[in-house]
């Protein structure tokens, strides 16, 4: 489904289907509340999650991953 929106949007930007760019960020998110479980990062001194999310050039969600803290 994320691949045909994608898609469709960069057929409207008359761009290529396929993106050959993409940016990586990456956040320790303290107080998850909505976090199921939760870790501590002794480096941070943070404890709660860690994302991760790739976007290509237009700002359109690639990848998107999320876990715990870890030491």
């Amino acid at each position: 489904m994320r691949l045909v929106l994608v898609t469709i949007h960069r057929n409207g930007e008359l761009r290529k289907d396929k993106t050959s760019f993409g940016l990586i960020d990456a956040q320790s998110v303290q107080n998850a509340d909505t976090a199921e479980e939760k870790g501590y990062d002794a480096g941070k001194k943070k404890s709660g999650i860690k994302r991760h999310i790739v976007v290509d050039t237009q700002g359109l969600p690639h990848a998107i991953l999320v876990y715990s803290l870890t030491g």
